[in-house]
C-alpha cells in the first residue's frame, strides 16, 4: 500500500471534488484517478461514487477514510521527529494562537526563544474551533486558545483565567457609574465578537437570560487588536478579555467597566495538544515559556 495514495483519498474526500483535490494538491485528476483506482483494487471494494457535480465517499470510502486520518497523522508525527533528530536542530514550531489571546502575551514567551537560530515559529490564527480541528489533524503541533468543550483525544493545560469584561475607552460614561446594571448594559452600544462565535452566543444568552434584548452591535471584530485600532473617539463598550488591560496600548483606553453582582465569565486561556502526539522540543520548551509568563501575569494582578 502506498501512503500517498491514502492521503490523495483523504483529501478527495475533503474537497468533494477530483478536480478541487487535484488543485489544492498541485498535481493532476489523472493522478488522483489512477491512486483511487489502486486502493479499491487492493481493499477490493468501491471507495468513492462519481457524482454529476463532483464525487462522494461510498460506506467503504468512509470506513478507510476514517480509520486512516489517525494512521496519517502518526506518519507526520513521525516524519517531523525523525526531521528534528536528522537536522540536530531544537526544531521548528507550528502551534495556533486563539482569537482574543493578546499577541503580545504570545511575543513575550516567544521572545527568550527567539534568540537561537535553531528554533523557528510559524504561527496559524483562527477561532477556536478551527485551530482544534488543526491540533486534532496534526496540522499544527498545540494551539493556545480556550478549553475545547470536548476534548476526546486532545489534552488542555490551563495558563490562566481570561474572563469576557466590558472595557471602554477613558472617556465613556460607564467608566464614571457607580453601580453599572444589566438594563445600562443592554442600552448601550458595543463592539462584540463576529456571529458564529462561543464569545459571542455567550454575551447574548446574558442578556436573554435576564428577559432582555442583546444590544444590536455597533462593530462586530474578529481580533482583539482591532479594538485598539479603532482610537479612543469612539463611544462604545467593547466586549474583550480581562487580560487586554495589560496588552493593549494605555492610551487607548480607560479601563474595565462595572459590572453587575451576576456577572459570570468563566473563559480560561490554555495550551491544547493531542493525547500522544509528538511535540518537537521546541514546542515543549515554547509551552513551558507559556506557562512561566502566565505565572508572572497571575503574581502580578
Amino acid at each position: 500500500m502506498d501512503l500517498r495514495d491514502l492521503q490523495y483519498l483523504i483529501a478527495i474526500a475533503e474537497a468533494g471534488s477530483l478536480v478541487r483535490a487535484a488543485e489544492l494538491l498541485g498535481t493532476t485528476q489523472p493522478t488522483l484517478s489512477k491512486a483511487v483506482t489502486r486502493l479499491e483494487r487492493l481493499f477490493r471494494v468501491k471507495l468513492i461514487e462519481r457524482l454529476a457535480r463532483g464525487v462522494r465517499l461510498t460506506s467503504y470510502g468512509e470506513a478507510v477514510v476514517g480509520r486512516m486520518g489517525s494512521i496519517d497523522v502518526g506518519v507526520r508525527d513521525m516524519f517531523a521527529e525523525l526531521r528534528d533528530l536528522r537536522q540536530g536542530k531544537t526544531g521548528q514550531i507550528t502551534f495556533g494562537v486563539g482569537t482574543g489571546i493578546p499577541p503580545a502575551f504570545v511575543a513575550t514567551a516567544i521572545k527568550p526563544l527567539s534568540l537561537s537560530n535553531d528554533i523557528t515559529f510559524t504561527i496559524v490564527g483562527g477561532q477556536a474551533d478551527a485551530l482544534l480541528r488543526s491540533v486534532r489533524a496534526g496540522d499544527i503541533e498545540f494551539a493556545v486558545t480556550i478549553a475545547p468543550a470536548s476534548k476526546g483525544n486532545l489534552v488542555w493545560q490551563k495558563l490562566f483565567d481570561d474572563p469576557m469584561v466590558p472595557i471602554a475607552h477613558k472617556n465613556h460614561p460607564l467608566l464614571q457609574a457607580r453601580n453599572v446594571n444589566w438594563e445600562d448594559l443592554a442600552a448601550a452600544r458595543w463592539i462584540v465578537p463576529v456571529e458564529g462565535t462561543t464569545t459571542r452566543e455567550w454575551f447574548e444568552n446574558q442578556f436573554r437570560k435576564r428577559e432582555l434584548v442583546p444590544p444590536v452591535p455597533a462593530i462586530a471584530l474578529d481580533s482583539v487588536a482591532g479594538w485598539a485600532g479603532l482610537g479612543p473617539t469612539l463611544d462604545l463598550l467593547a466586549l474583550l478579555p480581562a487580560s487586554s488591560v495589560n496588552y493593549l496600548p494605555v492610551a487607548a483606553l480607560g479601563s474595565i467597566v462595572g459590572t453587575p453582582d451576576d456577572w459570570r465569565s468563566e473563559r480560561a486561556v490554555g495550551v491544547v495538544h493531542r493525547s500522544g502526539g509528538y511535540l518537537s522540543a521546541a514546542a515543549k520548551r515554547l509551552i513551558e515559556s507559556l506557562s512561566k509568563v502566565a505565572e508572572r501575569m497571575g503574581r502580578s494582578d
